[in-house]
């Protein structure tokens, strides 16, 4: 069983199946192994480009605590042991970012050229698995696009309980950010506003506000000092009989 290789496309990991429950410790080992990078790139987290290499993760605790359906405590906890007991990522925090680095990912990768074999039977045999491949691969690519036109196509509809002035200030953040705006990805942002409603119990539109003040396209749970305090009651002058 721990043998051979399997080829498994980054797009199975934004499939509802992936996404629809709370990963396992497994789940997101994998999960870490398909959102690095797989080539030299960077992110930007306050206005700023960080470089995230070849093998690197450039998501926050707090985003993989929304992805993967833990707390910030798990997720923290997770990440140290892969570090600490495993020796299978190292992790490097500064006050603006952190990057997670898979180490050896390169063992995780199937090697993109191999040694010309000595046997013209193997060879054979390997070419035709190639071209299996590459057939493969073809129709993969044709039903990523077909899959993907149909996800364009789905309709998204504003929810009764977004005002629709708050909903067109986020928008507007989208555009300034040049992110996407297909029904797709804004299905996933009020998916996200009702996961975040049911875990923490944060109002959707204080959640959407903070995203809109603080000039993100993602939304997040709310800190403490971002949850709206209960007004205080006014209790006015009143005749000295009717004080108690």
């Amino acid at each position: 069983m721990a043998e051979g290789w399997i080829s498994l496309h980054r797009k199975y990991a934004e499939t509802e199946l992936w996404l629809s429950e709370p990963f396992t410790r497994g789940q997101a080992w994998v999960d870490l192994l398909i959102l690095a990078n797989h080539k030299d790139g960077f992110i930007r987290v306050r206005g700023q480009l960080i470089p995230v290499k070849r093998g690197q993760v450039g998501w926050s605790q707090e985003r993989l605590a929304q992805r993967w359906q833990w707390s910030r405590k798990k997720v923290s906890n997770f990440l140290r042991e892969l570090e600490k007991t495993a020796q299978q990522i190292e992790q490097q925090k500064n006050n603006i970012s952190t990057i997670i680095t898979i180490l050896n990912y390169d063992a995780y990768q199937i090697k993109e050229q191999q040694k010309e074999p000595q046997k013209h039977s193997r060879s054979t045999a390997e070419e035709q698995q190639r071209n299996t491949n590459n057939n493969g691969n073809n129709e993969n690519n044709e039903n990523k696009k077909d899959k993907k036109h149909k996800r364009a196509d789905a309709p998204f509809v504003l929810p009764d309980f977004i005002p629709q002035e708050t909903w067109n200030a986020y928008l507007a953040v989208r555009d300034k950010k040049k992110a996407v705006k297909t029904p797709y990805a804004l299905n996933l942002i009020i998916k996200e506003l009702l996961k975040i409603q049911q875990i923490h119990n944060h109002d959707p539109v204080a959640v959407l506000n903070k995203s809109i003040k603080s000039g993100w396209v993602d939304v997040f749970p709310l800190r403490d000092a971002d949850i709206p305090k209960p007004k205080s009651r006014y209790f006015p002058d009143v005749p000295d009989n009717w004080r108690m």
